[in-house]
């Protein structure tokens, strides 16, 4: 009788790699860190983008030439209100466990500066056109 070549259970290795899971309060940390560094590259750029406006606006309007560079920056100003709130409301679980009413005001102030934000994207766009 020829031998069980079969190999032992008990002896095979298994090649599928375990990953450790990430605690939750380090992935609202992580999302809300990711959310404040998108608020600050998003913001930057902006100064350059808003420099002629800003700098001379009747000149600006009376002066025929491509508007592209003040829509790229109301874009960005855009992703800047939106990731403002995101910072908030992603980080409100963590927040709300020091103080309820903080966490809250702390939402509410992203909201009203993104509302600002908006009247400005507004307000800079009403001379585009």
């Amino acid at each position: 009788m020829a031998p069980d070549m079969s190999p032992d259970p008990r002896t095979v290795h298994t090649t599928t790699t375990t990953r450790r899971r990430m605690e939750p309060t380090r992935k609202i940390a992580l999302a809300g860190g990711i959310a404040y560094l998108v608020t600050f590259a998003a913001s930057i750029p902006q100064l350059k983008l808003f420099a002629d406006v800003i700098a001379d606006p009747a000149g600006y309007i009376s002066n025929p030439g491509g508007n592209a560079a003040v829509q790229w920056g109301s874009v960005l100003e855009l992703l800047t209100a939106a990731s403002g709130v995101a910072t908030a409301v992603v980080l409100y679980p963590v927040t709300r466990r020091v103080s309820r009413s903080a966490a809250i005001g702390f939402v509410t102030s992203r909201v009203v500066e993104a509302a600002l934000i908006m009247v400005g994207v507004v307000s800079i766009l009403s001379v585009v056109t």
